[in-house]
């Protein structure tokens, strides 16, 4: 089955996004996000950072399903993460966690 996407104009490349995260997925980025809860006998005793970082990078890794830059089609990886602006970073994570956090 074919998924609903919209696309996503970056500086050097289009994006070819979901258009809705399945619950299973979302369930997948909080798995993510919530294992660096820290929690002992008091409750919460902290917060390990990285699993910020972590439950990002498996929100795009669901959610960007073509990378096109010119007529050639790039893979998601974290290695073109790196090559991406914070411009054109933060516009395809705002997009994707809109859709993310988008309850119908």
């Amino acid at each position: 089955m074919e998924r609903a996407k919209q696309t996503i104009k970056l500086s050097s490349c289009e994006v070819d996004v979901v258009e809705e995260i399945t619950w299973m997925e979302a369930q997948r980025i909080e798995e993510v996000l919530f294992s660096g809860a820290k929690v002992g006998a008091n409750g919460l005793d902290g917060f390990d950072g990285s699993a910020m970082l972590k439950s990002k990078i498996v929100l795009l890794e669901i959610g960007v399903l073509e990378i096109r830059v010119g007529d050639k089609v790039e893979k998601f990886s974290e290695e073109w993460l790196n090559t991406l602006s914070q411009a054109d970073g933060e516009l395809l994570y705002s997009t994707l966690d809109g859709i993310n956090k988008k309850k119908d």
